[in-house]
């Protein structure tokens, strides 16, 4: 009995080491590439020394002094018979050097000639599958980024490749990190089916949740030169939610120094506030589907005003810059317009420091002429580059040119500051007018999708009481309404839904167009098509045959998702186009570059309150009468608004539609019926209820 439990025990034994070393084999294998190597490497030692037991089966014996493979150069001992062994695993062909051994030896020498074929293959099969794993690694984007001084973008969406054009055309040698939940080979098709490989800039491409901390020092995070946040996918129900988490993320990120500059997309307008209160303040907000729907309110109301929008988002041709002149404190805002010969005097900016000791910037737009400037205050200009020359010495500019019967010549009190002021004029339009929206206006959207909201907002902030929306799309009536229930306000005008196709002749006649003061075309995600686009431009074209013989239309204004689809809408009697990731992409990079622009977008978009408009140039000065820009600035000023340039109605088959911003002040120009001037007024809307 007492056997039997000792061999019981024995063999419980043996299992459990064998238990053991198969867990601890395993566990090496699961270790990656290194773990492989120093298995191959114990296995190699294995039998090597396993070879030198040909030492005792007379390897060195008279009856194999003759044999070739059997050397005795060194010590005839132990160093030669390592050298023997170690021979066979490296070079297992060296098996038939043993001709004529002794039948120990040669079957010693068979067994480990044998051992090092099967550790050559192994060999090669852990360097390809090492390859292997390595380049799976890179497709997964799962290594860490040694890069400095690049751009980061977290997160993926349509303006990526708009980002990186942008940024390619602006910086040189362009470093791009991209860290995103997505796959990186869909995230490499992507950019090559949209040409972002042809862009010049360097992209490095990370899978990973930018809402990891772990995953933000993987991509270098700590050395960025900026930090853009875009939401995962533009108008999802959860599209902000990881964007949010990155903000948190970076809220709390250890920065080895000054923090780089930061902005962030939301595409939601009521995700802002959260994303705000996430960042405690210190990262500005871009709302995707806010700014697209207000750009498509304000071109709504005139045609014209997305061109301007466009330049000023941009990096080409007029921009909004910050400059302060000492030589300007003490004179008024009006006076000092006239001292840039090269830019446009549009506010002022003045700094100071918030709670948490960070940089907090109040903008003015468009200060009544009197204000007068600080000593500490900058100027905002509209300029075409930073070299922005003034001419202070130089007396202030009086017009001589005749101007329309609305103004009455009042004199007044002249300016500070030792200059002489020009004779101020009022007129029956005074500023601050009380701009009445048509009561009966009616208004078509053609399109449904989650930024419906924004949009129907925008519109209610400014119409009539007697307005009527109607929103056309594959939509029912409940599914609809349940997409504007997301809005933070319960909206003021009629509101009507309509379930048609829009690309049925009859149901869209039967919507009367022609009948209305605009009509809005918007992507609609209503019939859950890929190419949100394809429905926008088909419907654009049924529009313009149904208008095409009305004396009077409507005005007709386009969202679009693919900038390559902008010359198919060309020629289809669109009033204003918008490309919603162009505009965003833009005024992202110029927000991450300068974060104080964030707040001047916030005010020229937001509805109400200073905004730009075209307004016809006989207001300002008379038709056919020669002039110079100065004389508009001059006029302007007198009805409490801020001339930003002109639209010339002979240009406007061109590109640009005739605009011209930031003209110089002595351009001479011959105005004409049609000509329209681009002004910074401020209308306050009279809704009647």
């Amino acid at each position: 009995m007492a056997m039997i439990g000792l061999s019981l025990r024995l063999l419980h034994m043996l299992k459990s080491f064998r238990e053991h070393l198969q867990y601890r084999f395993d566990d090496l294998f699961s270790r990656g590439s290194w773990g492989k190597f120093l298995l191959l490497l114990t296995f190699t030692a294995c039998v090597v020394l396993f070879g030198m037991l040909a030492y005792f089966l007379g390897l060195f014996s008279p009856a194999n002094g003759q044999v070739e493979g059997i050397g005795r150069a060194i010590d005839a001992g132990f160093w030669d018979t390592l050298w023997w062994s170690a021979k066979h695993v490296v070079d297992p062909s060296f098996f038939a050097s043993n001709y004529g051994a002794t039948a120990g030896v040669v079957a010693i020498s068979l067994v480990v000639s044998i051992a090092g074929l099967v550790i050559f293959g192994a060999l090669i099969s852990f360097i390809s599958t090492g390859i292997e794993e390595r380049l799976e690694a890179l497709r997964r984007g799962n290594s860490a980024v040694k890069e400095s001084g690049h751009v980061l973008i977290l997160g993926w969406n349509e303006q990526v490749v708009e980002v990186i054009a942008i940024l390619a055309a602006r910086l040189r040698r362009l470093r791009v990190v991209i860290l995103a939940p997505r796959d990186v080979t869909e995230m490499q098709e992507s950019l090559r089916a949209s040409g972002g490989y042809r862009l010049g800039a360097k992209i490095v491409l990370r899978c990973g949740s930018p809402g990891n901390r772990s995953e933000l020092e993987r991509v270098a995070a700590g050395r960025a030169r900026s930090v853009m946040v875009l939401s995962t996918s533009r108008g999802g129900g959860d599209a902000d939610i990881e964007a949010v988490k990155t903000l948190l993320a970076l809220a709390v990120y250890p920065w080895p120094s000054a923090r780089p500059r930061i902005a962030c997309e939301i595409a939601r307008a009521r995700g802002v506030d959260i994303a705000r209160s996430a960042s405690g303040g210190q990262v500005p907000i871009v709302s995707s589907g806010e700014t697209v729907s207000r750009m498509l309110f304000q071109a709504s109301r005139q045609s014209g005003v997305v061109a301007i929008y466009d330049e000023l988002f941009s990096f080409v041709g007029a921009g909004i810059r910050f400059k302060q002149v000492t030589g300007c404190a003490g004179m008024r805002f009006g006076d000092a317009a006239y001292a840039f010969p090269t830019a446009t005097l549009i506010g002022i900016s003045t700094a100071g420091a918030a709670a948490d000791g960070t940089a907090h910037y109040h903008c003015l737009l468009g200060p009544p002429a009197s204000r007068i400037i600080g000593t500490q205050e900058w100027l905002i200009f509209l300029a075409h580059s930073d070299d922005i020359v003034d001419q202070l010495d130089r007396p202030v500019f009086r017009s001589t040119v005749s101007m329309p019967k609305a103004f009455l010549l009042l004199p007044t009190e002249g300016s500070s500051g030792g200059q002489q002021a020009p004779s101020v004029y009022t007129s029956e339009v005074s500023r601050g007018e009380k701009y009445l929206a048509p009561s009966h206006e009616r208004i078509l959207v053609l399109g449904c999708n989650p930024s419906l909201h924004d949009l129907i907002a925008e519109h209610d902030a400014c119409v009539g009481a007697e307005t009527e929306i109607v929103v056309v799309s594959g939509h029912g009536d409940d599914k609809a309404r349940a997409i504007l229930a997301q809005s933070r306000t319960k909206p003021r005008a009629k509101l009507g839904f309509v379930q048609a196709d829009t690309l049925n002749r009859a149901a869209l006649q039967a919507l009367a167009p022609h009948a209305c003061d605009a009509i809005v075309v918007i992507a609609d995600d209503s019939r859950g098509e890929i190419d949100p686009d394809a429905r926008t431009v088909m419907t654009l074209v049924l529009l313009q045959d149904l208008l095409r013989s009305r004396p009077q239309r409507p005005r007709v204004v386009a969202e679009i998702h693919d900038a390559a689809n902008e010359a198919l809408v060309a020629g289809l009697g669109v009033d204003d186009l918008v490309i919603s990731p162009r505009v965003v992409s833009r005024q992202l990079v110029q927000i991450s570059q300068q974060a104080v622009l964030a707040e001047i977008y916030h005010e020229l978009l937001s509805s109400g309150g200073v905004e730009i408009y075209l307004k016809p140039a006989s207001r300002y000065v008379v038709p056919g009468r020669d002039c110079v820009f100065n004389d508009v600035v001059y006029s302007a000023q007198r009805l409490g608004e801020v001339a930003l340039g002109v639209r010339l109605a002979k240009d406007n088959a061109g590109t640009a539609r005739g605009l011209r911003l930031n003209p110089p002040k002595d351009a001479r120009l011959g105005f004409v019926d049609g000509d329209m001037i681009v002004v910074l007024a401020e209308e306050l809307y009279d809704r009647r209820v």
